[in-house]
């Protein structure tokens, strides 16, 4: 549901300015998979021997040593869709989510009193003490806290985002759902970055039933990102991180044209990336 209450002017600015930074934070890894891009085909064709040399200051007999192995590597990384550099960015997305949801609650309890007024915040100050008695510095556990007395922690994906919104009176209307296919890419993508952090990227058997068009490596049978996965994800990081801002009635850098494209993309994006294709 959106904000009915009225804010102070430096509360707003404070959460625009984490909205703004998350924006930003996700296009950075657009350049971070472009860039590692690049990398990795410099690598396959030995360009990386004049960076280490240039780079490093190593004389070229020693960077030659490295060749073998830095150029195998590439062309192994590239002939398998550039697992690593795909993982490690979308691993990186659900994090920028997590953070500028939680900073955002955080901001709200300490500038929007009434805010406080839930039971799930109630409940972690009966544990915990009053919010507002709490140093800034302390106010983590008291976050961590927050997650337990909402349910947070027993939900996953949008979900999981919704039950600390409403915890500061802002969950989402049940009569206004998200738009499709949002909630289930973001839902897969914590579910991938969980097996990836946790599980050495092992799928489950859960997890196979439960996104059963799921890419994974031919050699180990690990999960393996892909570049239209990465970019389906992308834009749903920057949907939600919109919703968010349209929720709040804030302000962040993000056209109305760029929103209506992301919403075109990322089904489409996210079929391609699973092999799915209209006959």
């Amino acid at each position: 549901m959106q904000r009915d209450r009225e804010w102070s002017p430096a509360l707003v600015s404070s959460v625009e300015d984490v909205l703004d930074r998350a924006l930003q934070e996700a296009d950075d890894m657009l350049d971070f998979v472009k860039i590692g891009d690049q990398g990795n085909l410099a690598a396959e064709h030995g360009f990386a021997i004049h960076l280490n040399v240039v780079g490093e200051k190593q004389p070229i007999a020693v960077a030659k040593q490295f060749e073998p192995r830095t150029t195998g590597f590439a062309k192994k990384q590239r002939a398998a869709g550039l697992p690593l550099l795909y993982n490690l960015a979308s691993t990186r997305l659900w994090s920028i989510l997590e953070a500028h949801v939680g900073h955002c609650i955080q901001l709200i309890l300490e500038g929007d009193p009434a805010s406080r007024n839930t039971d799930a915040v109630r409940a972690a100050e009966n544990k915990l003490g009053r919010f507002d008695a709490i140093p800034s510095a302390d106010r983590d556990g008291f976050m961590q806290r927050l997650a337990s007395t909402s349910g947070a922690k027993k939900k996953h994906g949008v979900d999981r985002f919704e039950a600390l919104w409403g915890a500061t009176d802002l969950g989402e209307d049940a009569t206004s759902p998200f738009k499709k296919p949002f909630p289930g890419i973001l839902l897969e993508l914590e579910k991938v970055r969980h097996r990836l952090v946790h599980a050495d990227g092992k799928p489950t058997a859960d997890f196979r039933k439960d996104f059963p068009g799921f890419r994974y490596s031919g050699t180990d049978g690990r999960i393996s990102c892909c570049e239209p996965l990465f970019h389906a994800y992308f834009f749903a990081t920057v949907w939600y991180i919109g919703e968010t801002a349209s929720r709040l009635r804030v302000k962040v850098n993000m056209s109305e044209g760029y929103k209506h494209t992301i919403e075109e993309n990322a089904e489409t994006t996210h079929a391609l990336a699973h092999g799915v294709r209209e006959a």
